[in-house]
């Protein structure tokens, strides 16, 4: 194994040892991402039947896209919760990806309303997610 690799192995270990002593870091993000997914998620099936037009190809493609993302963050975050490899890259990522999304919608639309919200959640999940990485004196 390269070195890299052993660090990473070491970090996972001292995060599942901190769970299994009853010291769950990683538990307010995976629910904040979890909580953003779903909202995510929800967004999209409100705006889709809030929508006049039902067959407008770039409203069916919203949806699409809003619930593959909720779906994914909400899966991302319960992984993150369990600690998988896979979902401590994906979760955070998405996460970044679609606060960002929110955040050029705000800079756009000067509207605070959905979109600032889901950018300060985002935030926060972000913020706690690399506070509960173990640090480098942890590995």
């Amino acid at each position: 194994m390269t070195m890299p690799a052993i660090r990473r192995v070491a970090a996972i270990r001292v995060v599942k040892d901190r769970i299994v002593n009853g010291n769950t870091p990683m538990a307010t993000p995976a629910i904040l991402i979890s909580f953003f997914g779903l909202f995510v998620f929800g967004g999209g099936i409100i705006d889709y039947s809030d929508s006049d037009s039902d067959a407008d190809p770039s409203t069916l493609a919203f949806v699409i896209a809003a619930g593959t993302c909720g779906l994914g963050l909400l899966a991302g975050g319960i992984g993150v919760l369990l600690l998988k490899e896979l979902a401590l890259v994906f979760a955070p990522f998405v996460t970044l990806l679609l606060t960002a999304l929110f955040a050029c919608h705000i800079a756009l639309t000067r509207d605070f309303s959905p979109s600032g919200l889901m950018v300060a959640l985002g935030l926060v999940a972000l913020v706690l997610f690399y506070r509960a990485l173990p640090s480098k004196e942890n590995l």
